[in-house]
């Protein structure tokens, strides 16, 4: 657990680091760059998480893939459907995701449990609102130990994930092996 949380950290200020060098560059020369983080840390769920983390990337794949798709298949199945057509979409753009950062299969692993994470957190969404109404989902949002919690469950799911992100099927098939 500890090797898992330590990646994500050096992952992240590593990342974020070259971000910030190139918005600093950038800047030198006139030209406006914006951020690619926005506290992802602080994410009380996938959703957030992805809304802050990748910025760029998330933003290009909304307006290139989420969007359109839902249009046409909502134009497709009709307005029943939408709640449906959102989470195959959401699904459809992570395992994308996965397979731009590379075409093997532990790449589509980490985007699919990703795309799996966030159809869950749009279909609990849709069920508190539905179960609570306005007043009681704004409660619910307004916990703030529901918020710490959903921070502590994002932050260590999104470390969780990075094992297949950082290693190779037969990495993992050998790590698999030793705890056996």
């Amino acid at each position: 657990p500890v090797a898992l949380i330590a990646s994500y950290l050096y992952l992240y200020m590593n990342f974020s680091g070259y971000c910030d060098m190139a918005i600093g560059t950038a800047g030198l020369v006139g030209i406006g760059v914006e951020e690619n983080f926005a506290h992802p840390f602080l994410a009380r769920n996938l959703q957030e998480f992805w809304n802050n983390w990748h910025i760029t990337l998330s933003t290009y794949m909304r307006d290139m893939v989420f969007s359109p798709l839902v249009k046409a298949l909502s134009r497709r199945l009709g307005p029943r459907a939408m709640p449906h057509v959102i989470a195959f979409s959401i699904f459809a753009v992570f395992a994308l995701m996965g397979a731009w950062h590379g075409l093997a299969l532990n790449f589509l692993i980490y985007g699919s449990l990703h795309g799996i994470g966030v159809v869950e957190c749009h279909y609990y969404t849709l069920y508190l609102k539905k179960r609570l109404g306005k007043t009681g989902y704004a409660a619910y949002q307004d916990n703030q130990w529901l918020r710490w919690a959903g921070i502590v469950v994002t932050f260590l799911y999104a470390a969780g994930t990075l094992f297949f992100f950082s290693n190779s099927i037969p990495q993992i098939r050998d790590m698999m092996l030793v705890l056996k």
